[in-house]
């Protein structure tokens, strides 16, 4: 950040003197800093979208002379964008695969990750379903492609509660980043994965689906889950160690396996070197912990905070070191 100072005025040796002098280094000795200026470009995640903008509110609203544009493309299109040099930072609620990373090399663009909070996808079904967990070798099972769960609760192996209802799969969009996460976590895009109603396209369609019919199981975002939880019953889970439910602890420390993730922003280190971005992000951390369980995102641990606030000040100082300007 841009500052201007101005001297400390010679102390004489009276007390009212000593008395002002130290009045005047407690304020920094006339310390003034300029208003940060400048724009910011973010594209990426639209899952992330609506905290960073939430941010971003808060933000310019101290800062007016920053403007921030925040687009939501999805983060494999705003990571590309990022590694074309087009923005300046890219929200990410999936890790960038091995192509989007070896574009970004090629192009010589530096990036930083920097895990701003968290979230899930979360396993719903209707309230009236007496199953309380599913294994992660029962949803291979169900969404696996070519499941040989085609219809009844009854066929899906070693379930801890008898149920012989319908069973009805419901899922968003296939090009979305909740079904893109959810999928490399259950099935790990081995032998495929089934293609549950993925018509629908928004996963407030698949609450009310839910709701609507008593067989029904789904997934969406834990933010999601968050605005109507009262309308379905979420499911824990069992990856090996127990059955674990989806709370912000367990999404926090990321042991609601295999379905927590981490959400990032991804900052062009060439753009941290300008004051505005640095001093975005580090508002970004200091205050994600009050604005994103308002939207039913999960706040990072004090550990995390600690870690993020960590890379970012290496970054950005990294960014502003003579070797990176040349």
């Amino acid at each position: 950040m841009a500052r201007t100072i101005t001297p400390c005025r010679t102390l004489g040796s009276s007390v009212a003197v000593l008395g002002a002098a130290l009045a005047l280094a407690l304020a920094g000795c006339g310390e003034q800093r300029a208003p940060l200026s400048g724009s910011i470009a973010v594209d990426g995640s639209r899952t992330l979208a609506p905290l960073t903008r939430a941010v971003v509110r808060r933000f310019m609203a101290q800062n007016p002379h920053v403007r921030i544009a925040v687009a939501a493309s999805g983060t494999d299109a705003g990571f590309a964008r990022l590694c074309r040099g087009e923005i300046d930072a890219s929200d990410a609620s999936n890790a960038p695969g091995a192509r989007a990373r070896a574009a970004c090399t090629r192009a010589g663009v530096a990036v930083q990750p920097i895990a701003v909070a968290a979230d899930a996808v979360v396993l719903v079904v209707n309230r009236g379903n007496p199953v309380r967990c599913l294994t992660t070798a029962q949803l291979f099972q169900v969404w696996r492609g070519n499941s040989d769960v085609t219809g009844s609760w009854t066929q899906i192996a070693d379930l801890e509660s008898s149920y012989a209802g319908e069973l009805i799969a419901w899922g968003p969009g296939t090009e979305t980043e909740t079904f893109a996460s959810f999928n490399a976590a259950v099935t790990g895009r081995r032998a495929g994965y089934r293609d549950y109603n993925n018509e629908l396209g928004r996963e407030s369609d698949v609450i009310t689906g839910i709701a609507g019919e008593a067989g029904a199981i789904g997934y969406v975002d834990y933010p999601v889950l968050r605005q109507r939880a009262g309308a379905v019953k979420a499911l824990a889970i069992d990856s090996g160690r127990g059955c674990v439910a989806p709370t912000a602890q367990t999404i926090a420390d990321g042991s609601f396996r295999p379905l927590a993730r981490k959400l990032f922003v991804y900052a062009s280190a060439k753009a941290l070197a300008r004051p505005a971005l640095a001093a975005f992000l580090r508002f970004y951390l200091d205050n994600v912990e009050t604005i994103a369980p308002k939207l039913g995102f999960v706040p990072p641990t004090p550990a995390q905070a600690r870690a993020s606030k960590a890379a970012l000040a290496r970054a950005a100082a990294a960014g502003r070191s003579p070797a990176s300007a040349g």
